[in-house]
């Protein structure tokens, strides 16, 4: 329980850096300008992009249920190919940047160099957690096909959750220890929480309210914003950010408060990490 309020406060304290989590922001804003770019060929392409670009998701439906077959498969693609890449660069900044903010947290390295130090290894945390990403909506679909939907829904969002623990615990002892095998990293994320677990799914489950808040926040301002929507959504997209870096504050300190320090030897064992 000490060790859980101590992670809980210096998870706080490492919040207080904002700065941390700005290129990780503007990376957010790329991403909607990617989609917000497609419009500019809504009139060759169909009805489906200007929509889209607005956040109008439903024009999907209506364009699958009116549109040409043209105008479905033009806008659709052109739609898609701009998000994924939205994604990528998104992620590739996340494994770029949480190397370094992590670092910063640990008093490790300075910002710029665990960036570099841990891009590969962190590009290669996010492959493996993206196929365990698929086994588990696969997983999802098979529950949904025979318990329902509802129940479908309920297991895709604990398997995702968890997947993302493990990345979060996975980068954050890796920086602690210098680990740069992605394995070696999901092994010891998976012995250290299952050693703290009640610990790390109550900063978890804070960290869940937290996201939830803001998007409720958002829901709420965004209907009577009118003119200053944009700067409500972007502000939303800000601490949303933040939450994600105070996550990884969380998780850092707890690694932090749970381990030996870097003067002891490490070696791995099927519990995780552990002092010679």
């Amino acid at each position: 329980m000490r060790r859980f309020q101590q992670s809980l406060f210096q998870g706080l304290r490492y919040a207080r850096r904002p700065w941390l989590a700005l290129p990780l922001y503007l990376t957010s804003l790329l991403f909607g300008l990617l989609q917000a770019w497609s419009a500019i060929w809504a009139n060759d392409a169909g009805p489906l992009l200007a929509p889209l670009a607005l956040g109008e998701t439903a024009a999907f439906v209506r364009l699958l249920l009116g549109g040409t077959g043209q105008a479905i498969g033009l806008g659709s693609l052109v739609w898609l190919l701009c998000t994924l890449l939205a994604v990528i660069c998104y992620a590739s900044t996340y494994n770029l940047v949480s190397g370094g903010a992590l670092s910063v947290m640990a008093g490790r390295r300075s910002f710029m160099v665990g960036c570099t130090h841990f891009f590969w290894s962190f590009t290669g945390l996010g492959v493996l957690l993206t196929l365990f990403g698929l086994l588990a909506l696969v997983a999802a679909a098979l529950v949904g096909t025979f318990a329902g939907l509802g129940a479908g829904v309920a297991v895709a969002l604990i398997l995702l959750q968890l997947i993302s623990l493990l990345g979060e615990y996975g980068r954050a002892i890796a920086v602690f220890t210098d680990q740069r095998r992605p394995l070696a990293m999901l092994g010891g994320a998976a012995g250290f929480i299952r050693q703290n677990l009640p610990g790390v799914l109550a900063l978890a489950a804070l960290g869940l309210l937290f996201h939830w808040g803001v998007a409720a926040l958002f829901a709420a301002v965004d209907e009577r914003a009118g003119y200053g929507a944009p700067l409500a959504q972007q502000a939303a997209a800000l601490v949303w950010v933040w939450v994600k870096q105070l996550r990884l504050g969380w998780a850092s300190a707890y690694v932090q408060m749970s381990t030996p320090r870097s003067t002891d030897v490490f070696i791995e064992s099927p519990a995780g990490l552990r002092p010679l």
